[in-house]
């Protein structure tokens, strides 16, 4: 092989190692659920399962895409869960929200809730922000 060609290979293998690992923002489909389940997690909004649960350096929403007909999911928190920001942006899927207090909640960044949010959970809620980049908590898209 040419050095030339070898170089390509490394050129497109750093490439395509730095669109994997880094943060993605991933949607809540499917239903109802326990947060840590892969098969709830898309990288689009309203798409396809992609297999993979929230990191540390994941941003998470929750919309109107995530349950077919606007059915009402409840999502549980279950052991230890991890993201970068936790948003809730549904206008007309009423989610809940639970977890025992056994469970707890990292994130590294922002919570936001909507009025059609029931957060009814007593998991641990823990901020664990290393960035000024993400620190706020909103309701109704008002941030405190």
């Amino acid at each position: 092989m040419y050095l030339g060609n070898k170089r390509s290979i490394l050129l497109l293998f750093c490439c395509f190692t730095f669109l994997v690992f880094k943060a993605q923002t991933l949607y809540w489909v499917g239903g109802s659920g326990n947060f840590n389940d892969q098969n709830h997690w898309s990288l689009t909004s309203g798409g396809p399962a992609s297999n993979v649960i929230p990191s540390a350096n994941n941003d998470v929403i929750f919309d109107d895409n995530s349950s077919a007909n606007y059915v009402n999911p409840v999502v549980t928190f279950v052991g230890v869960n991890f993201c970068k920001s936790l948003k809730f942006t549904n206008n007309f899927v009423k989610y809940t929200v639970t977890g025992t207090k056994f469970t707890e909640i990292n994130i590294g960044g922002d919570l936001e809730l909507s009025h059609n949010t029931n957060f009814a959970t007593n998991s641990k809620l823990k901020f664990n922000s290393n960035s000024g980049q993400y620190q706020n908590v909103g309701f109704n898209h008002i941030s405190y």
